[in-house]
């Protein structure tokens, strides 16, 4: 990961073994490639591995170097990246060395208020990011047609219990309600707190008038 006041980068380079992964270059290389993710506002893979590295070369060909040296194959598999211009970026990695591990995350949030208290809230919903790994950030944004399967398969079980429609309908809301707890970041309680779910977090925050505009995880190893 590489972060600034209002951009962030996180990347995901593979290699075979634990060993190679606390291995000195190769945590340097991880390094220089989300640096250079973020200076140069790298947008997809192949811009990345077309990037320059160390002037000399271009990242590609500094990962095909790093699979020769280090004796495995190295690949560059994933990159996201967050930006905001009224507010902050701020992010999270688990397992944290000189901001590599497993998992990470990055969160946008848009405020005017002071920028160091936003950055530890950022960074306090970017780990609950990484534990309770959301898939959406509002109810809105959730894949309608999943949405739908959902709540298809809830009204099913809901129908075998041969429940009056009134007290039907209250079941398939409430079991929709939880689902959305599992699922949408700002409906889910806060890892910190389970008194309260992100969203009451957010608003019970010093800093006034804060939106949570966006969120990126990334899972080593994941398909997403």
């Amino acid at each position: 990961m590489c972060l600034t006041e209002n951009y962030g980068a996180l990347v995901e380079l593979n290699c075979e073994t634990d060993f190679v992964a606390r291995n000195e270059k190769f945590i340097e290389l991880v390094s220089n490639l989300a640096s250079i993710a973020h200076q140069e506002r790298c947008i997809s893979i192949d811009e990345l591995k077309n990037a320059k590295y160390e002037s000399i070369s271009t990242v590609q060909e500094a990962i095909m170097n790093g699979t020769s040296v280090l004796g495995e194959k190295l690949e560059l598999s994933k990159l996201c990246y967050l930006e905001t211009k009224d507010g902050v970026v701020a992010g999270y990695v688990h397992g944290d060395v000189r901001g590599l591990g497993k998992t990470g995350a990055l969160v946008a949030l848009q405020s005017p208020g002071d920028k160091a208290k936003l950055q530890e809230i950022g960074k306090q919903i970017a780990m609950h990011i990484v534990a309770m790994k959301p898939e959406a950030l509002s109810i809105d944004d959730l894949d309608q047609m999943k949405l739908k399967n959902e709540r298809s398969i809830i009204e099913e079980q809901v129908r075998s219990l041969n429940k009056p429609e009134e007290v039907a309908k209250k079941i398939v809301d409430g079991r929709m309600a939880k689902y959305y707890e599992e699922v949408v970041l700002l409906e889910q309680k806060f890892i910190k707190d389970d008194k309260m779910k992100v969203s009451d977090f957010i608003k019970s925050s010093e800093v006034s008038a804060i939106k949570l505009s966006d969120y990126k995880l990334l899972v080593l190893g994941s398909a997403n």
